[in-house]
C-alpha cells in the first residue's frame, strides 16, 4: 500500500473507490493478464483515452499526467490537440500538469462510452487534480 501513497497522495482513496465500484458491479473487472500483456492492454487504453484526457485538461493545462493505480504506471499527454500520443512510463507529473488518478477498469468504461467522466468523478474512481 505504500507504493500507492507514494505515487499520488490520493491514490489509495481512488483505489478503494474502484474496488467498491467493482464489488457493486458499477465497473467491470478486467481479466488478469501476464505482465507483458497487461502492459500492452494498459498502453492501448491510454492511447484510446487521449481525447478524454485532452477534454479533462481544460484550456489552462498544457499537458495531463495520468496515473493508473493498479500498476503505478504514469503517462503524460503533451498538448491538448487531440493527436498527441501518451508518453508512457514517465516518472510522474511535471509542474503545470493536470493530474488524473484512475484505474484501467475506469479507462475501459470511459473509452467504451459506458461511463461519463462526471459520473466517474462523483463515484470517486476518477480524480482530476488541477495541477501538479
Amino acid at each position: 500500500m505504500n507504493d500507492l501513497a507514494a505515487a499520488h497522495p490520493r491514490s489509495i482513496e481512488v483505489a478503494l473507490a474502484v474496488r467498491d465500484a467493482l464489488d457493486r458491479g458499477d465497473l467491470q473487472e478486467l481479466r488478469a493478464l501476464p505482465s507483458a500483456l497487461g502492459y500492452l492492454r494498459a498502453t492501448r487504453l491510454l492511447r484510446d483515452f487521449q481525447p478524454q484526457a485532452a477534454a479533462l485538461a481544460g484550456r489552462q493545462a498544457q499537458s495531463v499526467a495520468v496515473l493508473l493505480v493498479e500498476s503505478g504506471l504514469w503517462a503524460r499527454y503533451r498538448g491538448t490537440d487531440g493527436a498527441a500520443s501518451p508518453e508512457l512510463h514517465v516518472a510522474g507529473p511535471s509542474a503545470g500538469d493536470r493530474v488524473v488518478v484512475t484505474s484501467e477498469a475506469v479507462l475501459r468504461a470511459l473509452v467504451d462510452g459506458g461511463l461519463a467522466p462526471e459520473h466517474a468523478a462523483r463515484m470517486g474512481v476518477l480524480l482530476v487534480d488541477r495541477q501538479a
